[in-house]
């Protein structure tokens, strides 16, 4: 990609080791979901991810512009961690925003200029997401819908020209929004953002259209390996307690690119797979007919699509790890299965 004036934003990214693209970027935003760093003791009750190196350059050919750090992985080695990250990311001359001292509103909003044109990145974390509890004065700038229009007052009187908004959230496997997402996204819309990118499904969600804005509910996994990883850290012995694995699914491999026009506000999507070695394409240009458009007029519809979807999903993980392990059905299972049914 050789046009200036295109910012591509990209999903879900985690890199505990290099791995390969055929894909060129250029100016790139991606939602970096783990800490850089070689802290060793993580944060308790939780997954913990991390890489003791940063990997980006080497996967993706050049290094981002910035990366989102509101999410609920950033923290997972503490404030440590964290400045770590922090470092390293700064010797690469890449920038971050959405997580970092409460005293500095998080990183939020991060001011860049692209061909002419001032933009203002924040980003947000949903509280059913689990992100970790601030640590000392660090900490992540979770969703609130005050905090955010505060802040897009303030990239306005700032005299940024697009203001694009980055939101950590909805339900993980599950490729309709959150009825209530809608509402919230919207709403930004209403308070002057002029993009809206969303992440931590680790699947492909809707996006529509909305007052001539777009919003991406979910752009999915743009590269996330399968899991085993060190889980459940022991606040007494500093040593976790488990293993987290995870075996990533077809709908875990395949993600979102758009190409924003910031002087024309014009999209482009592409669609991404990762098999666990490569991110690629994985087929031409996605259209604004496609299957994933969100194309409702009214809430009721989305409240009716997000129960069903999340009820087939919550069947369709259920039946794959049965077959995956295969195991005497208990009465509990079955009970699962028709409180989901119905």
């Amino acid at each position: 990609m050789s046009d200036t004036c295109i910012l591509t934003f990209l999903g879900d990214i985690y890199l505990p080791k290099a791995y390969r693209s055929s894909i060129d970027l250029e100016n790139y935003v991606v939602n970096l979901e783990y800490p850089i760093t070689s802290h060793t003791i993580g944060v308790s009750g939780k997954i913990n991810l991390k890489s003791s190196k940063n990997f980006l350059k080497e996967t993706l050919k050049r290094n981002p512009l910035a990366v989102c750090l509101a999410n609920n992985h950033i923290l997972d080695y503490g404030d440590a961690g964290f400045d770590q990250t922090i470092s390293v990311l700064a010797e690469d001359s890449i920038h971050s925003f959405g997580c970092g001292h409460i005293t500095d509103n998080y990183n939020n909003p991060l001011y860049l200029e692209l061909s002419g044109v001032s933009l203002a990145l924040l980003g947000y974390a949903c509280q059913s997401t689990s992100p970790p509890p601030d640590i000392n004065l660090v900490g992540i700038s979770t969703i609130n819908k005050r905090r955010i229009f505060e802040d897009i007052a303030s990239a306005k009187s700032h005299g940024a020209n697009r203001i694009i908004v980055n939101l950590h959230w909805g339900a993980e496997e599950i490729s309709v929004p959150k009825p209530s997402d809608v509402n919230l996204a919207r709403s930004i819309i209403d308070a002057g953002a002029d993009l809206i990118i969303g992440h931590h499904a680790h699947c492909i969600q809707s996006h529509e259209k909305y007052k001539g804005k777009y919003i991406f509910y979910g752009l999915g996994n743009c590269v996330f390996p399968d899991l085993n990883v060190a889980c459940n850290f022991n606040t007494n012995t500093q040593l976790p307690e488990g293993q987290y694995i995870k075996k990533q699914k077809s709908w875990n491999k395949i993600s979102l690119m758009v190409n924003y026009d910031v002087i024309t506000e014009s999209v482009q999507i592409n669609k991404m797979c990762f098999d666990g070695r490569q991110l690629k394409y994985k087929r031409n240009i996605l259209t604004s007919t496609s299957k994933v458009k969100l194309n409702v007029r009214n809430l009721s519809n989305i409240e009716f699509r997000y129960k069903l979807m999340y009820k087939l999903c919550i069947l369709r993980l259920m039946l794959i790890n049965y077959l995956s392990n295969p195991r005497m059905i208990k009465v509990k299972d079955i009970r699962l299965i028709f409180q989901n049914i119905s």
